[in-house]
């Protein structure tokens, strides 16, 4: 486990110790540069050692273990309460880092369709022999229909629509490299679009949608597989099963249907 995911866990407790270390620093420090406030010294000391005292005891207690263990064991690496916290360059970083697949699921993918560095990022993978597939909900469906029930602030189906004439458009380029151009595979899928997946190699960065929220303040998590006890899964298996579940009925984008799903006007 990520030690961001650590601190992220126990913010508050580690607020604590902090400053709980900072008064037995200025103890300290009121002792060796002045011998006129010995009170003030032993209060910063007392105090000090209190918290430390404090935040320890609540850092290991058997409480704070099990949820540790817990996340160790469901193989979570990291988690953000929203997606959009997460630095806009990663998303590309992870990308570039593919080194066999990279599987990308969501609603109607716009924010990398709108990343400056996606193109080159794609292109540069898709040479390097890199698999790249690409979901997009269908705008045909009745599930894009209530999502944009949902989706405040755009029209969902046209964002999708236009979405897809980027990435279809994205793969034309790639017409005088056969290899390249067929290693990028652009699905639609009609199921309940519950989550968003940057799926890159084996790190699984999921993006939960919310009905009443917009999907860039999804909450997010960061899985990676782990070794399992008897009876239990990971949540990266768990992820790994449903996207096999919706790659089996989704419909790859053609030049014999494309028409269908690009712009109406």
């Amino acid at each position: 486990m990520s030690i961001r995911l650590y601190i992220r866990q126990n913010l508050e407790v580690l607020g604590v110790a902090t400053l709980g270390v900072a008064a037995v620093a200025v103890g300290i420090g009121v002792a060796i540069c002045s011998q006129k406030h010995p009170h003030l010294y032993t209060v910063c000391v007392s105090v000090g050692s209190s918290l430390i005292a404090a935040a320890l005891v609540t850092l290991l207690s058997p409480v704070s273990r099990e949820v540790y263990q817990r996340f160790v064991r469901l193989g979570i690496e990291d988690v953000y309460p929203s997606r959009d916290e997460i630095p806009k360059k990663k998303w590309t970083q992870w990308l570039r880092s593919a080194r066999h697949q990279c599987v990308l699921l969501g609603i109607a993918n716009n924010n990398w369709c709108r990343d400056g560095d996606f193109e080159p990022a794609l292109f540069d993978r898709l040479r390097s022999k890199v698999e790249v597939q690409i979901f997009f909900l269908d705008p045909t469906s009745q599930e894009v229909v209530t999502r944009g029930k949902e989706d405040e602030g755009r029209n969902t189906e046209e964002t999708i629509r236009k979405s897809i004439a980027v990435l279809w458009g994205l793969k034309q380029k790639l017409n005088t490299d056969a290899d390249a151009q067929r290693r990028l595979k652009l699905y639609v899928y009609d199921a309940t679009p519950s989550c968003g997946m940057t799926w890159v190699d084996s790190i699984m960065i999921v993006t939960h949608y919310l009905a009443g929220f917009a999907n860039v303040t999804s909450p997010a998590l960061i899985a990676k597989p782990v070794q399992s006890s008897p009876g239990e899964r990971d949540l990266y298996s768990t992820y790994a099963e449903n996207l096999e579940r919706i790659r089996s009925r989704a419909v790859l984008l053609a030049d014999e249907n494309i028409k269908k799903y690009l712009p109406l006007s």
